[in-house]
């Protein structure tokens, strides 16, 4: 049937849609991630928020793949000005995160129904490499936040 067409038309450019926007979600990410790698941190955090930076543009890379094998490309947007505060890029790092895997869980499901298995396949990599982030990123967050306290605690609770 001709709606059928229409249809799958719709629900494939909707698949193309999330996929851009879960490129510009992971490059925002790895553009937080990064600015506040350089700050002065312990040198196993800065590593770990390199190595998460990494695992975002890893992502980032498989959406490519299956952005140019759907007929599409990624489209660009701008990169959010870099966070003051550690802790405040972390959280932000950690909603985009969560919020990502939640919306990769989506289109791995939309890509099942269009009977795309390697889309549906990297889907659910990003969704559980997201997650993994999330987890990574809870811990550093609950140890800056610490180190923030122990810190304002010391200086008398002045900032």
């Amino acid at each position: 049937m001709a709606g059928e067409g229409v249809g799958e038309e719709l629900a494939t450019e909707r698949l193309r849609e999330g996929l851009s926007y879960e490129w510009r979600a992971e490059r925002h990410i790895e553009a937080v991630l990064c600015g506040v790698s350089d700050r002065r941190l312990s040198p196993d955090v800065a590593s770990r928020l390199i190595e998460l930076a990494a695992a975002a543009r890893a992502r980032r890379t498989r959406l490519e793949r299956r952005l140019k094998a759907l007929g599409a490309g990624p489209r660009l947007a701008a990169i959010p000005p870099l966070l003051e505060r550690v802790d405040q890029a972390i959280e932000v790092a950690l909603a985009s995160a969560r919020a990502s895997a939640d919306r990769y869980a989506a289109l791995a499901e939309l890509s099942r129904r269009l009977a795309d298995p390697e889309t549906a396949f990297a889907c659910e990599l990003n969704r559980i490499g997201a997650e993994e982030s999330a987890l990574v990123l809870e811990g550093l967050l609950a140890l800056e936040v610490d180190r923030r306290a122990r810190k304002t605690m010391e200086s008398g609770g002045r900032r």
